[in-house]
C-alpha cells in the first residue's frame, strides 16, 4: 500500500473532528473521505482497506465490507462500521467499495478529485 497517499485516522482522531456519516455510501468532508456501511444492529461489522494502488493519472483505493460470519456470536448493539481517510495527495482518487461475502461484488464507487 502507497501509506504517501492517505492518512488513516484512528478512533480518536473521528472524537476530535466535527462530522457525520450514518448513511451508509462515500462521504468526503474537506480533505477526508469517510466510507461507511451505515448503521448495524449487531457487532461484527467492518470496513477494511484492500489495497491502494497508482495509476497514470489517479490512485485507486479498494475498500471491503465485512459481515460477521454465521457461527460468529454478537452483541446487540448499534453500530456504524466506517473509516476515514484523509487525503495527502493532489492527484484525484477513485473508491471502489466490494461487499465481502465470499463474491466480493462491487457495492459502490466514486471519483474523487
Amino acid at each position: 500500500m502507497d501509506k504517501q497517499v492517505v492518512e488513516i485516522l484512528t478512533e480518536e482522531d473521528l472524537k476530535t473532528t466535527d462530522m457525520e456519516c450514518l448513511n451508509k455510501g462515500i462521504h468526503v468532508i474537506g480533505q477526508y473521505i469517510i466510507i461507511s456501511m451505515g448503521k448495524k444492529q449487531t457487532t461484527g461489522y467492518r470496513v477494511e482497506i484492500k489495497s491502494i494502488k497508482r495509476q497514470e493519472d489517479h490512485y485507486v483505493i479498494e475498500v471491503a465490507f465485512r459481515s460477521p460470519s454465521k457461527h460468529s456470536i454478537l452483541i446487540q448493539q448499534i453500530t456504524n462500521p466506517q473509516i476515514a481517510i484523509k487525503k495527502i495527495t493532489t492527484r484525484p482518487i477513485k473508491i471502489k467499495v466490494f461487499y465481502g461475502d465470499g463474491s466480493d461484488r462491487l457495492e459502490n464507487e466514486a471519483y474523487i478529485l
